[in-house]
This record gives structure tokens, C-alpha cells and sequence, in this order.
């Protein structure tokens, strides 16, 4: 019997519960399925000891079934040597060729709403006044704040999960799953997530060790050890201590159109939730005067414009008017508060507030030139 004959012959075994329930627990949780044969080997690296033909079959089967060929191949290839002793290849399903396929970026969301069990400190947000007096307190040091999504990473014994700022396992896109398994460590760590890079900024455990109870300096020594030599999809988010550096990085922060700044007292344990008096953030936000446009339906929001300089129009999205204002006729001229502008010719307001309207104002002070362009 061939290795093509065997699969026909076990094509329509059964595939078990605790099949379905590996493949689930294990293969998807590290998202190995989207691997193809280098995620089967994966799982045999790890779960293969003394594992017997049918089982094999099983994971074979499932893959086979989700739509996951290359890891089926895998499987079938394990489990036709496990049962003969002859080493057989199956090729590749997919591709025809015999290349590697082209991995995802960014990997699938996993199935089920699985618990991470590591909550985020979070910040508490104060006015631009507020943000500078604690800044320039020698106790306190200033990062950026990134413009990101919160991610906590735990990687423990060659396994990595993330989890979202409501503790529940997410996907990583896998070039920074890749680079962080390279560091061979077990740690915790917090940051912010940009699209396909990782910005990592506090450590809460390294090597099977609780740091959240040190000092912010202590964590941040210990992260600088683990990713400060990274920058192909980690870097490390710098923290300022002294008040020249503080002062030149917010204003730096600034000019560029970052999102803001955070500041963090120095000698103060990680807290899991609000933090009490120890994490404040700072957004830097600009106000607009408008163009109204047509309003958005039957909703409480309206279109808003400004000028180019050529004198046309140039649309900046629907801004919802809350209950306290009534709605503003068209031509009538909005104050926006928002965080920026998103680049490109049509980009958009991001976290745009109306403000109320402007009687002081008219379209010569809705020139596109003073918007705040998000940087690139």
C-alpha cells in the first residue's frame, strides 16, 4: 500500500470528540493551522511523544475538513510512517509547487471567547495643564502613548497567547509571534499593537518571575534586557526620565501628530485595572471650524467640510451632534474637536466631537492647511 492508498482508506474515518477538542485547544489556540505542515510540525514537536496512527488520522481528518490541506498532508504523512515505517510525501494540495506558500500577515481570530487571564493597567486621562505639571516631577517619566491596540503577550515554554485589553485571547500577526519566540524566554509583557508591529512598554513577569509588584524603573530595566536590541516588528517604547528628554519628547510627539503621552510615577508597582494615581495619559487634540453639511438620515449626526485651497469642498465625515445641541443647518459653520486627521488626500476625522456652532466664523476659516495630519 502506497501513501495515496492509505489516505483513500482512512478518508472517511470518524474523526472523535477529543480530536475535535485537541484540535480546537491546541492547534487553533496557537494558531499552528494557519502554519500548514510547519504548524503539523509544531504540534508533533510538542505533542507527538508516543503518539499512535489513529490520533494522527484524526488530526489529519479535521485539517483536511477545515480547509487546512498542507497541515492535512502533514498529518497524513506522520501517520502513514507511524503505521508502516516508510517515510512518504504527499507533496502539497494548494499550490503545485514546491515552494512554501505565502504565509497571512494577520492570523484568524480564535473560535471561542477564551479567557487570557491578564488584565491591563489602564490610564486615567487628564488636561494638557494637568499632563505637564506631572511631567515635569522628577518622580514621574513620560512615554509615548501609541497609537495602537492594547495587547498583553505571555509566553510560557515555547507557547505564546495574547490577550485584549478585556483579557480575552486574540490573534498576533505572525511575524511578531515569530520574533518573540525567538527570544527562547518565558515573560509577560504589555503593549500596543500597530498593525503588524508590536511596541512593547512594561514587563509583569520574566522567566517565571512576578516583577508587577517592583518599581516601574525595575520593569522597565528588565524589558530593556529582553527586546531594547529589537526593531524588525518589536520596539521597545522609550521611557524619558530626565525633564530635558521628557520635555523634548512631547514636544517631538507634537510636531510629529502623534496620538500623545503618558506618564508614568516611577517607583510604583503595575496595578491591574484604573490606576490609582500612578498612570495618566494625554491626548493631543485640535478643534476644526467646519463646513455643515446634509444630516446623516433620521441620525443625530451631520457631514461636515473644509476648504482646499483650490476652493472645493473636501468631505471630513459624519460627526454625531449630541442631545445637548440641536442640530446645525447646512452652510452654518461646526467647531470639531478631534484627534487627527487620517493621511491621504480623503482622510478623515478620528475621534471627531462636535462642539457647538460658530457665530464668529465663516468658510474662509475652514481651510483643509489647518487640519492635524496623523504622521505615516
Amino acid at each position: 500500500m502506497n501513501i495515496k492508498e492509505y489516505v483513500a482508506a482512512h478518508s472517511n474515518d470518524p474523526v472523535k470528540t477529543d480530536i475535535v477538542e485537541r484540535w480546537e485547544s491546541r492547534i487553533v489556540a496557537n494558531y499552528w493551522n494557519t502554519r500548514g505542515a510547519l504548524g503539523a510540525e509544531a504540534y508533533l514537536a510538542q505533542y507527538g511523544k508516543q503518539i499512535k496512527a489513529p490520533k494522527v488520522i484524526g488530526l489529519a481528518r479535521i485539517a483536511d475538513i477545515k480547509g487546512f490541506p498542507d497541515m492535512a498532508n502533514r498529518f497524513w504523512e506522520e501517520a502513514f510512517y507511524l503505521e508502516t515505517g516508510t517515510r512518504a510525501s504527499l507533496g502539497k494540495k494548494n499550490t503545485g509547487i514546491d515552494t512554501e506558500p505565502a504565509r497571512p500577515t494577520i492570523l484568524r481570530d480564535p473560535p471561542l471567547r477564551e479567557p487570557f487571564n491578564y488584565y491591563p493597567q489602564l490610564l486615567v486621562a487628564v488636561d494638557r495643564a494637568t499632563a505637564m505639571r506631572l511631567a515635569r516631577d522628577p518622580a514621574y517619566g513620560v512615554q509615548e502613548k501609541v497609537d495602537g491596540e492594547r495587547v498583553m503577550v505571555k509566553v510560557s515554554k515555547g507557547v505564546l497567547t495574547a490577550g485584549n485589553k478585556k483579557a480575552l485571547v486574540r490573534q498576533l500577526p505572525l511575524n511578531v509571534r515569530d520574533e518573540l519566540l525567538e527570544l527562547n524566554r518565558n515573560f509577560v509583557m504589555d503593549g500596543e499593537l500597530v498593525g503588524t508591529e508590536y511596541f512593547p512598554f512594561d514587563l509583569i513577569s520574566i522567566d517565571g518571575k512576578d516583577i508587577s509588584h517592583l518599581t516601574l524603573s525595575a520593569r522597565y530595566g528588565y524589558l530593556l534586557d529582553l527586546v531594547g536590541h529589537m526593531g524588525n516588528s518589536i520596539h521597545l517604547v522609550r521611557l524619558e526620565t530626565t525633564l530635558v528628554d521628557k520635555t523634548a519628547l512631547i514636544a517631538n510627539l507634537e510636531i510629529s501628530c502623534k496620538e500623545g503621552f503618558v506618564i508614568k510615577n516611577l517607583l510604583a508597582a503595575y496595578e491591574v485595572g484604573e490606576s490609582h494615581g500612578t498612570q495618566w495619559k494625554h491626548q493631543f487634540r485640535s478643534v476644526v471650524a467646519c463646513i455643515v453639511g446634509a444630516r446623516n438620515g433620521n441620525k443625530n449626526s451631520v457631514e461636515v467640510f473644509v476648504k482646499r485651497p483650490d476652493g472645493s469642498n473636501r468631505s471630513m465625515g459624519n460627526v454625531t451632534v449630541p442631545n445637548t445641541y440641536s442640530i446645525p443647518k447646512p452652510g452654518e459653520i461646526a467647531e470639531i474637536e478631534n484627534l487627527y486627521v487620517h493621511p491621504g488626500k480623503d482622510g478623515k476625522f478620528a475621534q471627531a466631537v462636535f462642539k457647538g456652532v460658530r457665530t464668529d466664523a465663516d468658510e474662509n476659516d475652514c481651510r483643509e492647511d489647518k487640519l492635524r495630519v496623523k504622521s505615516i
